[in-house]
This record gives structure tokens, sequence and C-alpha cells, in this order.
């Protein structure tokens, strides 16, 4: 059995996200001995758990490292962002919400433009994010920046376990932008 909360959270996604990448599981209830689970260690597991939804208490703050654009080096830098999370929250439309809401601050900015929202909730198929925004998304303008734009949110969810990659529209449109076309599909790095 794991020992850390660390270790407990990371095996029951892990299991949690094996079982929902099932067709036709949408959400896993754990069971221990015929009966259910009500908490293991910290987390409550009284309800189903569902793909890529971590294991948590009622309420606390959560570390998200953004990635932003940095004036001085002109490349991105690793932002920690402490986010404050309820129940069942803290999922990758909290990250995308969190980078997406980012403001320029201390030499730092956001290469994406202000405004910019999640048009429909976010999909996972075959473990890859599809992403689709507001049409506010385009201010961005330029190829240049909109790939920049586009780096900043793989970054910020290329530690979400259960992601391979991520695919972004707007508007359910593919972005094409100086004849190139910006919603291939963006692998993480490994």
């Amino acid at each position: 059995m794991p020992d850390t909360y660390l270790e407990r959270r990371a095996a029951v996604y892990s299991i949690v996200n094996s079982l929902t990448s099932i067709a036709g599981i949408d959400s896993v209830l754990l069971l221990r001995d015929g009966g259910s689970v009500a908490r293991y260690g910290e987390s409550p597991l009284d309800e189903p758990l569902t793909l890529n939804e971590h294991i948590q208490g009622d309420t606390g703050d959560r570390e998200v490292t953004l990635f932003l654009y940095c004036e001085q080096t002109g490349t991105l830098a690793s932002i920690p962002v402490m986010v404050e999370t309820a129940k069942g929250e803290f999922s990758t439309v909290t990250i995308l919400n969190t980078v997406l809401a980012a403001g320029d601050e201390a030499g730092y900015l956001s290469p994406i433009p202000a405004g910019t929202t999640l048009a429909d909730p976010p999909e996972t198929l075959d473990r890859i994010l599809t992403i689709n925004l507001s049409s506010e998304f385009l201010d961005a303008g330029t190829a240049e920046t909109i790939e920049l734009a586009l780096t900043a949110i793989a970054q910020s969810l290329s530690g979400q376990i259960g992601l391979d990659g991520i695919r972004v529209l707007v508007r359910g449109e593919d972005i094409i932008v100086d004849g190139i076309n910006f919603s291939d599909i963006i692998f993480f790095k490994t």
C-alpha cells in the first residue's frame, strides 16, 4: 500500500484514469472488501471519480505551474501559482481557467489575449485534450503570438496525468493564421 498522501492520490488517480479510458466506463467508485470506502488517507472517496479528476480534501489550495512570457529573456518562464479549490474542482479545467485568466505581472506577460475563455468544456479522447476557446483568442494576431500562446497553454497542462497532448480550436473551428493551421495536435514532450 502507498504510504504518503501523494502516493495514495497517485495510486487512486492511476486506477481511475486507467479504467475510465475503457469505452463505456465514465466513472469509478472504489470499494474495499466489497464495501464502500469513504476516505483513503486524507482523500474523500464517497463519490465516483471521473477521468482526470484529482482526489483531494473538501477545500484547499493547489499549486499550478503556469507558463508566461518573460520580457527579460524572451522565453516562457514557469510560474507557480496557488489556486483555491473545492472538492472535485481541481482538474484540467481549473488549470485552463487559471492560465486563461493570468494577467501581466512583474515582467511576466500572458501571451493569451485578455478576455479569452473556454467556449465549451474541454473533451478528452485517446489521451488528447481538445480545448475550444472563445473568439478573443484570435486577438493574438500574428502566427508568432498564436504559437507562443498555444505553447503556454500546452506547457501549463503538460504535467496532467492521463494526457499526451492538446488540440486547440476557436469556436469549434481550426485556428488558421497566415496560412498555418495551429489546430494540429500539440504533443507533450516526455
